[in-house]
């Protein structure tokens, strides 16, 4: 199931261009493909975790090849995975973990310093995840 994040706000200070997109992507995979933090997570638009009260909290690289490591922060344990921009859509992500499970995430912002992307969880509750760059 696919979801519509509404628009961001942000403070004055973080001022950047929308999350530049073109038919196949280019641009939103070139933003992508670095180290991101799990910063917050938010349960229907409202704070449920932010920082080392994140269960499992992690960096994702992602790279240029279309593969992934995610790094848990509490041990170092690493997980590889591909990922890939739907084509025709540029804004979703699609996610195959190291298992073969499969997720799409509907990405709602992203800058260079900054990725939004979100999905409905199994308890039908759309789920964002905030990351910022660790550049």
């Amino acid at each position: 199931m696919l979801l519509t994040l509404g628009a961001a706000t942000s403070c004055s200070q973080d001022k950047e261009d929308p999350t530049p997109t073109t038919t196949d992507g280019s641009i939103l995979k070139a933003q992508l493909v670095q180290k991101w933090q799990l910063d917050e997570i938010y349960l229907n638009g409202t704070l449920s975790a932010s920082g080392t009260s994140i269960k499992d909290r992690y960096i994702i690289q992602f790279k240029a090849d279309d593969t992934y490591t995610q790094t848990l922060l509490s041990d170092g344990t690493a997980f590889k995975g591909t990922w890939k921009l739907e084509p025709g859509t540029a804004t979703v992500l699609h996610l195959t973990d190291h298992k073969g499970d499969a997720q799409d995430y509907v990405i709602g912002a992203s800058s260079v310093r900054e990725l939004r992307y979100a999905r409905v969880n199994k308890e039908g509750k759309t789920e964002e995840l905030r990351f910022s760059s660790t550049l």
